[in-house]
């Protein structure tokens, strides 16, 4: 694939943006918050770099003048079931998306559909949405978890998204593979104040 070469240094094809009609989309490999897979074996080297990362996806945010923004990335920021890069995204990587008011990640990985409850501030209520999608034949059952910031949970199923975007909301409709809708999401309207389009 010829992807944009934006990213931080180094990683330029691994982390990278662009613009889509009123949406900014951030792109990001998630696979260098797994201490197995990391920046860098050098506890040193790694937070060097992971910083660098850090630094680039605060200012992409920061700079863009569209009045959504949508992150991408393979594991969930809130996952259904234990998984090793949880911690590292939700320390590094979950206050910077807050900070610059991201309302929806995408997410996959763990094989079902989830949509999170609004989480802002570290508590439930208004903000970031994170939604799972699993377009992959391979389907688990629903977890039964019962975590708190769990809003929908469909095991059992693939699917794809459609998303719209006009200047003050985003709405997104989730299909199942036989093109039923199995959930909806809209966003809260775009506060005054807010970057405008």
């Amino acid at each position: 694939f010829a992807l944009p070469k934006n990213g931080p240094y180094g990683y330029e094809e691994e982390f990278y943006s662009f613009d889509y009609g009123q949406v900014h989309v951030l792109v990001l490999s998630s696979n260098y918050q797994d201490p197995q897979e990391s920046y860098s074996a050098d506890g040193a080297e790694r937070d060097q770099i992971a910083a660098r990362v850090a630094g680039w996806i605060a200012e992409d945010l920061s700079s863009t003048e569209k009045p959504h923004s949508i992150v991408m990335m393979h594991h969930p920021i809130f996952p259904i079931v234990s998984d090793s890069m949880t911690a590292g995204l939700q320390d590094e990587w979950l206050p910077i998306f807050m900070g610059a008011g991201v309302e929806l990640v995408l997410v996959g990985h763990q094989h079902e559909y989830m949509r999170t409850k609004p989480w802002m501030s570290g508590t439930s209520g208004g903000g970031l949405v994170q939604i799972m999608a699993n377009t992959s034949q391979k389907t688990y059952p629903i977890s039964g978890s019962g975590l708190g910031y769990i809003d929908v949970e469909i095991g059992d199923t693939q699917g794809y998204l459609y998303i719209t975007a006009t200047e003050d909301s985003l709405e997104v409709i989730a299909y199942n593979a036989k093109g039923r809708i199995i959930d909806t999401w809209t966003s809260e309207p775009t506060k005054e104040g807010k970057k405008a389009a």
